[in-house]
């Protein structure tokens, strides 16, 4: 008999974490070209804490870099002499690529995260992974997240199948972006970051003076438009659209709470 009890106890512990799990609000973070899910959370980790009420979500790219073994979300294109690509630094020579499933292992392990750990509330990028952002947000169901945030992003214009894909269903009107870019970025131009903001309807644009191509810090000025952004979303589309998931997820939330506490009281 007790060890009936113990086991039914356990189960009740391990419902309670699911249901917690399932009910946070969770982040889905991509990290830059060359970088990986550890070193992104330690990169973000200033956010984490100045964002507690979210809880943040890495992965990792599907594609490794031939230069530094770093990760990429899509592969780069080949080399060619012939055709010029303008960034800060200068013009670099790529070739262009045309496959629409070009960076798809990269779209299928998001994927498998999004429905093993969802639902999210948001998805976050920093450079190409801000890029990947609408690639994948082109290859699922709209309501998938309801914010997207990047910080100095792009769009893919060497990957004309992704770009295919993009223009198909742009703009993506039911979810708000946030496109932040640092005034002094040397590696992603700001026209560029502005012609990622083109493929979201109405779209808020931050541009810190503060910052370069990294993400903000807590002492950059526009940190706050960046909170009050994640934050009031949140509220909004929660209070005024789920108001009936809202209560359902309190509900079970409590009861989740609730379940081993009342056991506790009842058998012991």
């Amino acid at each position: 008999m007790s060890s009936a009890i113990i086991v039914l106890f356990n189960i009740l512990c391990f419902y309670s974490f699911l249901v917690q799990a399932k009910t946070s609000k969770k982040i889905l973070c991509l990290h830059g070209g060359g970088g990986n899910k550890d070193n992104f959370k330690n990169y973000l980790g200033h956010l984490e804490k100045a964002w507690p009420d979210f809880e943040f979500v890495y992965a990792n790219a599907a594609f490794q870099s031939a230069v530094d073994g770093g990760l990429l979300w899509m592969e780069s294109p080949p080399h060619n002499e012939n055709y010029y690509y303008g960034t800060n630094e200068g013009w670099q020579n790529f070739g262009l690529t045309y496959d629409r499933g070009w960076a798809d292992y990269s779209i299928n392990d998001l994927e498998a995260i999004r429905r093993e750990q969802g639902p999210f509330y948001g998805i976050l990028g920093f450079s190409q992974g801000a890029a990947f952002i609408p690639v994948y947000l082109s290859r699922i169901p709209s309501n998938s997240f309801q914010v997207v945030i990047t910080f100095c992003g792009y769009l893919p214009l060497l990957h004309l199948g992704l770009m295919n894909s993009i223009e198909l269903r742009k703009p993506f009107a039911k979810i708000p972006a946030l496109i932040w870019m640092g005034r002094y970025d040397s590696a992603i131009a700001n026209h560029l970051t502005e012609d990622l903001a083109t493929v979201f309807h109405n779209p808020t644009i931050v541009l810190s003076d503060d910052s370069g191509h990294e993400i903000p810090q807590l002492f950059d000025r526009t940190i706050s438009d960046v909170t009050s952004f994640v934050y009031s979303n949140y509220k909004e589309d929660y209070d005024s659209n789920n108001t009936s998931s809202s209560t359902i997820s309190r509900m079970n939330s409590g009861m989740a709470i609730m379940a081993p506490l009342i056991f506790l009281f009842i058998f012991l």
